[in-house]
């Protein structure tokens, strides 16, 4: 493979991670929603584009596997981003300008620590 250009190198790897991904059309890029069944082979919709032979219902399992580990990276990055700037000075800073800003709030809060809700 290392007598093709880098272009075709780079676009066989773009679609060889699609096709283990499972959720962009190997031939077009579009997004897939679910995979249909139409005897040996997989077509991808809404495209329309044939993915070979493989199972449908394999096909659309994994892709549902592939978007859930992204969701769970995307929420784990998330938290990690807002954990760091509650834990910044920045955040204390807001914090301590709402109490001089609301005096209400701070007596919520001494209220339900007395009161054990805190």
């Amino acid at each position: 493979m290392s007598d093709l250009p880098p272009e075709v190198q780079e676009a066989a790897a773009t679609a060889l991670k699609r096709m283990i991904a499972g959720t962009h059309c190997i031939q077009c890029g579009q997004e897939v929603t679910h995979f249909v069944q139409v005897g040996r082979s997989s077509y991808a919709e809404p495209c329309g584009c044939r993915q070979g032979q493989m199972k449908a219902a394999a096909a659309n399992t994994r892709r549902l596997e592939t978007l859930l580990k992204q969701a769970q990276a995307e929420r784990q990055v998330l938290y990690n981003e807002l954990y760091s700037w509650l834990m910044s000075e920045s955040a204390w800073e807001i914090c301590d300008e709402l109490r001089t800003r609301f005096p209400a709030l701070e007596a919520v809060r001494q209220k339900e620590q007395e009161d054990g809700n805190l």
